[in-house]
């Protein structure tokens, strides 16, 4: 069952949409600049299928405004 792996929030937040996968979205810095926080949530290890973690990018209203899954743990 996939799980909240972490919360990140203000500068934290844009640092880690701005990191190089796999640490990070890869993002620009003009991407991420309406960035406000990061939900980090990860599949399991006993999900059946490849290992995945989606980041789900909100700006400051909460609104969602980016949403990548990428593969891998």
């Amino acid at each position: 069952m996939p799980y909240l792996y972490a919360i990140h929030k203000g500068a934290q937040a844009r640092s880690v949409a701005t990191r190089k996968p796999p640490f990070g979205l890869g993002m620009t810095d003009e991407q991420a600049k309406d960035i406000e926080s990061i939900k980090h949530i990860a599949s399991s290890f006993t999900d059946p299928g490849e290992d995945w973690n989606e980041f789900q990018c909100f700006d400051a209203g909460g609104k969602l405004v980016a949403r990548r899954r990428m593969g891998g743990y």
